[in-house]
C-alpha cells in the first residue's frame, strides 16, 4: 500500500469480519499514528489548506476521429459449414417405407425399433436371468419381445459385437466433407488393427445384397467412416448393417 502516492485524497478504509484481526495490522497502524480521535460519526479527518492552484483549463481533450477500415463496410462472410449438423441416423424415408410416420403402423414400427435398439443396448451388460425384468420394463404396450432375441446375443456368430471389445450407443460428432456431423453408432467394436461401426436395423423388409440397400443408409455409413477414421487413422474402418429380422450381418463397402 502506498499512502504517499494520494495527490489529493486518501480514503483508509477497514473491515472486521467474523474473526478479530490481527494485531499490527495495517489498518490499526495507520489509526493510531494519525494522533487524532474520530469525529461524531466515527470518521477521522485529517485536512489541509491547498498549497497549489487549481486549474480551471479543460482538460478533457477531444478524441481523435479515426477512418473505420474497409472490412468494416463488406458484408460478413458466408460460414464455411452449416451451423445445424446433420443427424446421418435421420435420413428421410426411403421410397420402402411409404407410410406416413404419423399413421398408427408407422408409429408403431418406430417404437419397436426403439424397443429393440434399447435391448441390444442394455442387456449385453446384464446377467440373464434379470433380463425378463429389463424386457418387461422397456417393452412399450403392444409389441412383443423379437423372437431371435436370445440367438442374437447368446450365439458365437456375434460374440464380437457385444464383446468386452464393443461400445453401445457411441456419440460421434465432426466435420465431414465440410459438414457438420452429429450421430449415434449403434456398435463400435475396436480390434487390433480394424474399427466395426455396426448400424442395426428393425425393418422388416431386407434387402438381399449391398447393392439393394438404401443410399440414405449408405450414407450414414459414409458419414460415420468418414468421422471414426479421423479417430483411428491406423486401422481399417469397416462399416455393416445387422439386420435383426432375419439375423443378417451385412457389410457395406464404399463400392456398394
Amino acid at each position: 500500500m502506498a499512502v504517499t502516492r494520494a495527490r489529493d485524497r486518501l480514503y483508509v478504509c477497514g473491515f472486521d469480519g467474523g474473526t478479530k484481526p490481527k494485531e499490527d495490522n495495517w489498518y490499526d497502524l495507520i489509526k493510531h499514528s494519525v494522533g487524532k480521535s474520530p469525529d461524531s460519526d466515527n470518521i477521522i479527518r485529517l485536512e489541509s489548506d491547498q498549497k497549489r492552484p487549481i486549474s480551471l483549463k479543460d482538460t478533457v481533450s477531444k478524441p481523435e476521429t479515426v477512418p473505420l477500415p474497409s472490412w468494416a463496410f463488406s458484408p460478413a462472410p458466408l460460414e464455411p459449414v452449416p451451423p445445424r449438423p446433420l443427424s446421418p441416423s435421420r435420413e428421410p424415408l426411403t421410397d420402402t417405407d411409404i407410410s406416413s410416420p404419423l399413421s398408427p403402423g408407422q408409429a408403431l414400427a418406430l417404437e419397436r425399433g426403439k424397443f429393440i435398439h434399447a435391448l441390444l443396448q442394455y442387456l449385453p451388460s446384464i446377467p440373464r436371468d434379470r433380463w425378463p425384468a429389463v424386457i418387461s420394463k422397456l417393452r412399450p404396450d403392444g409389441i412383443d419381445v423379437p423372437d431371435n432375441l436370445g440367438t442374437l446375443l447368446c450365439s458365437e456368430n456375434f460374440a464380437p459385437l457385444f464383446g468386452k471389445d464393443s461400445l453401445a450407443e457411441v456419440p460421434v460428432v465432426g466435420v465431414w466433407k465440410d459438414q457438420v456431423i452429429s450421430g449415434q453408432i449403434d456398435r463400435l467394436i475396436v480390434r487390433k488393427n480394424e474399427v466395426w461401426i455396426v448400424d442395426f436395423k428393425t425393418n422388416h423388409f431386407v434387402p438381399d445384397s449391398p447393392k439393394a440397400v438404401s443410399e440414405a443408409y449408405k450414407n450414414q455409413l459414409k458419414a460415420y467412416r468418414g468421422l471414426i477414421s479421423q479417430i483411428f487413422s491406423d486401422k481399417v474402418i469397416r462399416t455393416y448393417l445387422l439386420w435383426t429380422e432375419n439375423l443378417n450381418l451385412m457389410e457395406i463397402r464404399d463400392e456398394d
